[in-house]
């Protein structure tokens, strides 16, 4: 009987608690800091009923801070109704726009081409002001073969990035659009925003059988920005006329370039050694990375990466099918030209009948700023990997100013069982703390 009244008490305790709660807190007039939080933890379809409770919450719905950042996903079905009517209702607050094609079928392209023209549209009306603007995987050669199709997209972008004054960071990779559109929509991004626009991203913006470098239009589009730092694009776009001009523009501005050259991108235009130094004259600060996507010939590699090139990192990437990659021929024109530059070496390709020899020792030893290399691409020689090592573990040792590798990564297949097991009894024999060893076999 008395645990009975006692349980009886507390339930009766509980109730009156909860009751004093509710008279002593006004949910009508909630603070707009705790009605802030609480929004800020609700999904947009709960912050629109939430917003429809009294207008006093209504005005809290309508606080430009829960707006202001979105990542939409179209692929052309009733999803993108999300977005459509974010840009409609709210679309005034935001200032930082991320969205993504996620359509993976061409059946949905009318209505996918449908949605994105009313996003732009309702985002024009509603007189969005963006800081921000990212739109991938867009693919127009793709998803809209109809040239149609494609103007009428073009022109209601078009319409909302020459109302934009404040824009600071622009990407439209893999948009794959065609050469006259790709123009309009930088003309139209740069007429307001060339002042304020910090980091671009054109990498495949194009198609990659295009050569824009030929282009007068692109040249007189990309010069109109004059506070540049960040610049993505593909080597089908480079040319010494857009790297002088865009250095006079973006002067003491412009820091990092990136360049991507794909193997079925044109690629014969030469970059001249006087372009890269008059470009540095102009951007001191100035560092470029590369990535060879499928390009694997020397002499067209040793091409492409001109001595006078600003070159901090570098990533060859492929296939390989035709075996003509030369790794030891590319690491000793690395560690010749950049030694003063280079930090980091991705290459990853499919195994090549040609060997890694003293290339590699060559780039660890001359390259005084290299702090990360990975390679998979063949036959290591064992002798050289033992070097290579020795001096590694040597410079830590001695806490050589000269600063040693942070990382080295290596990944080797198809080789006969012993080989494998020298090379594990090479990095057994020079394992050293500071160093970080990867390697897969």
């Amino acid at each position: 009987m008395i645990s009975e009244h006692s349980s009886s008490n507390t339930v009766n305790m509980d109730c009156q608690t909860e009751k004093q709660v509710n008279k002593s807190v006004d949910w009508d007039t909630l603070p707009f800091t705790a009605l802030s939080k609480i929004y800020c933890l609700l999904d947009d379809q709960s912050r629109c009923q939430a917003g429809s409770v009294n207008s006093h919450w209504h005005t809290a719905y309508k606080t430009p801070q829960l707006w202001q950042k979105r990542h939409f996903k179209f692929d052309g079905t009733s999803c993108d109704d999300r977005a459509l009517n974010y840009a409609k209702s709210v679309g005034r607050f935001m200032r930082t726009c991320t969205a993504t094609n996620t359509m993976h079928c061409e059946r949905y392209a009318r209505r996918f081409q449908g949605s994105l023209t009313t996003y732009f549209n309702h985002l024009f009306k509603q007189d969005t002001q963006l800081r921000s603007f990212s739109f991938t995987e867009l693919k127009l050669d793709r998803y809209f073969k109809d040239i149609a199709t494609q103007a009428k997209l073009t022109k209601s972008m078009v319409r909302f990035f020459k109302t934009q004054h404040s824009l600071i960071s622009f990407d439209m990779s893999s948009s794959w659009m065609s050469e006259s559109h790709g123009y309009s929509v930088l003309d139209a991004v740069a007429k307001r925003s060339n002042k304020t626009m910090r980091n671009v991203n054109l990498e495949d913006v194009f198609g990659s059988h295009m050569a824009i470098y030929r282009s007068a239009d692109f040249i007189r589009a990309m010069v109109r920005f004059t506070n540049l730092e960040e610049v993505k694009m593909n080597y089908n776009c480079v040319s010494n006329d857009l790297l002088l001009a865009m250095g006079v523009s973006n002067a003491n501005c412009w820091k990092t370039l990136y360049i991507k050259c794909r193997k079925d991108e044109p690629y014969t235009q030469v970059i001249r050694p006087s372009t890269w130094i008059v470009l540095q004259q102009y951007c001191p600060q100035l560092s470029v990375t590369m990535c060879l996507d499928g390009v694997y010939n020397y002499d067209t590699v040793k091409r492409i990466l001109n001595p006078a090139i600003p070159l901090k990192h570098l990533e060859i990437t492929g296939s390989n099918p035709e075996d003509t990659f030369k790794p030891d021929d590319t690491l000793r024109h690395l560690a010749t030209s950049f030694g003063n530059t280079l930090k980091s070496v991705l290459i990853e390709v499919q195994a090549s009948s040609f060997p890694v020899e003293r290339g590699l020792l060559n780039l660890v030893s001359d390259c005084k700023q290299l702090l990360r290399l990975e390679i998979k691409a063949g036959i290591v020689n064992l002798s050289v990997m033992e070097e290579v090592m020795a001096m590694v573990k040597d410079r830590l040792q001695r806490r050589d100013p000269q600063r040693p590798l942070g990382l080295f990564k290596l990944t080797v297949d198809n080789m006969p069982l012993t080989y494998y097991q020298e090379m594990a009894a090479i990095f057994r024999r020079h394992s050293c703390t500071g160093f970080q060893l990867q390697y897969r076999f």
